[in-house]
């Protein structure tokens, strides 16, 4: 990826443009489209935002250099709006200079529209008091609906999850609406007319974009089948080039993703549930969701898409015969996906996950831990000597696992790993066989484990961090079965 000439990233930080003192993102809803064979990712992004305490009325600090303040955008001359020209240069230059700016981190993302979301056609048969909703977009009546999502107790995080997934839904605001926009190198810069404060700013806005095939946040190559596939590899510039977004350190968030891919494809998130992928009408496109429900940096978000299968705990004999004796992993006309699937019933459209996160506790703690044999007792929750003591945390209110009596004692949480079909075997004795013991030795020395579920996916080499590459090297050697 080409940076600017005057900004090398392996000397100079990188730039932190979100006005972050002044209003925050506190939750993403994403809704993608993953084209392989152009290499985009296309759709929109919801923002519900809330304004800091001490936002008040735009100053210099606004458009100061300061990360966490914003940076100071020159009015653009040399085309490098993406999109519209309209709505993303012509408009926002003759905006009022004064008007409040939103300023998102991103990167090599062509933003075609943004718009405010009016929420009033959705608030009344949510059950909202009626003072909510009224015939025209209000920016008070809009803070009080999401202040009420954001104020909901963990407890009830299935149903604030179903409430903002459907705010997202809704539609654009038709009269007072306006929001112009404008892109440059590092940033995405969003204002609306005659608002002056981060109060007064909308709290729920949508912007329309794709990716670029050149983006630096995901890596579009073929896997070990040569098949297509993306996926975030690590990028030094995080997930800028993927999805605006604050990357400063207070900004925390949670996120809701819809992803659209082919039918035979495989999405991956780093997602609190596995997602059972739904038909998308007459179309050869499946729609995975996922969710995280614990506030955390936008650059945790992972994506992976491709044509990978789940690594079985005993590979069928058939399958591993086929597999023995391939030497060219993509001559295969059959879908060895599918094979997969049907022969182990192990497949990634089974049931959803239980984890740590939902309202009851989890059924079976076993539940999608594929072991081997002698490590059946490891994936087993050991209650004895546990006593509920009300362990609370000093953090918000979110669903989380150190309050959870099971989770102290969960030393193995459910696990996954997908590979491509060539390497099914070495992964499986390399890697799936000795997860287990690896998981339960992570909960000896460090306590519980932070998240619900692990899926681990066995990528090409190409990684452009020479830390993973030790990290790689070393765990090969531990190993002792390279793959």
């Amino acid at each position: 990826m080409e940076l600017d000439g005057d900004l090398n990233l392996d000397t100079n930080d990188l730039p932190l443009r979100a006005n972050t003192n002044h209003i925050l993102v506190r939750h993403y809803v994403l809704d993608l489209t993953v084209c392989l064979d152009k290499k985009i990712i296309s759709g929109s992004i919801v923002l519900f935002l809330e304004p800091c305490s001490v936002g008040g009325v735009k100053t210099e600090g606004d458009i100061g250099p300061e990360a966490g303040d914003g940076a100071r955008q020159e009015p653009n001359k040399t085309g490098t709006v993406f999109g519209s020209h309209t709505q993303g240069s012509q408009s926002f230059q003759t905006s009022n200079a004064e008007d409040f700016t939103l300023v998102l981190d991103c990167c090599d993302l062509e933003v075609s529209k943004v718009e405010e979301v009016n929420i009033d056609s959705v608030s009344v048969p949510l059950g909202f008091p009626p003072e909510v909703a009224s015939e025209d977009i209000s920016v008070s009546a809009q803070a009080d609906f999401v202040q009420h999502l954001f104020s909901m107790p963990s407890a009830h995080w299935r149903e604030k999850l179903r409430l903002l997934s459907l705010c997202s839904c809704a539609p654009g605001a038709q009269n007072g609406g306006l929001v112009h926009f404008q892109t440059d190198r590092w940033s995405l810069q969003v204002r609306k007319e005659r608002v002056k404060s981060s109060q007064g700013f909308p709290r729920i806005i949508r912007i329309y974009y794709m990716t670029r095939p050149s983006g630096g946040s995901v890596r579009w190559t073929k896997d070990q089948d040569n098949r297509e596939c993306v996926y975030t590899a690590g990028s030094p510039i995080n997930n800028r080039a993927l999805f605006p977004c604050q990357e400063p350190p207070v900004a925390m968030s949670t996120w809701q993703a819809r992803v659209r891919a082919p039918s035979k494809c495989v999405v991956l998130m780093s997602g609190e549930e596995q997602a059972v992928p739904a038909e998308d009408g007459d179309t050869h496109f499946l729609i995975w969701k996922y969710y995280v429900t614990m506030p955390m940096p936008a650059s945790t978000l992972t994506l992976a898409v491709g044509h990978w299968c789940q690594v079985p705990a005993e590979t069928p004999s058939a399958l591993a015969k086929e597999v023995e004796d391939r030497v060219d992993c993509s001559s295969s006309k059959d879908d060895p996906l599918s094979r997969l699937r049907n022969s182990t019933g192990e497949g990634v459209r089974g049931s959803p996950l239980q984890t740590g996160s939902s309202n009851k506790a989890t059924s079976s703690d076993t539940a999608f831990c594929h072991s081997f044999p002698g490590d059946e007792e490891l994936c087993l929750t050991d209650y004895s000597g546990m006593v509920d003591d009300g362990i609370s945390c000093s953090h918000g209110d979110y669903p989380c696992r150190f309050t959870e009596r099971s989770a102290w004692s969960q030393r193995v949480v459910p696990h996954r790993v997908f590979s491509p079909v060539c390497l099914l075997q070495k992964t499986q004795v390399g890697v799936l066989k000795l997860l287990p013991r690896c998981l339960a030795a992570a909960h000896a020395v460090l306590g519980v484990h932070p998240f619900p579920r692990l899926d681990i996916l066995i990528v090409p080499a190409g990684f452009s961090s020479l830390g993973m590459a030790r990290f790689l090297f070393k765990t090969c050697q531990l190993l002792k079965s390279p793959i």
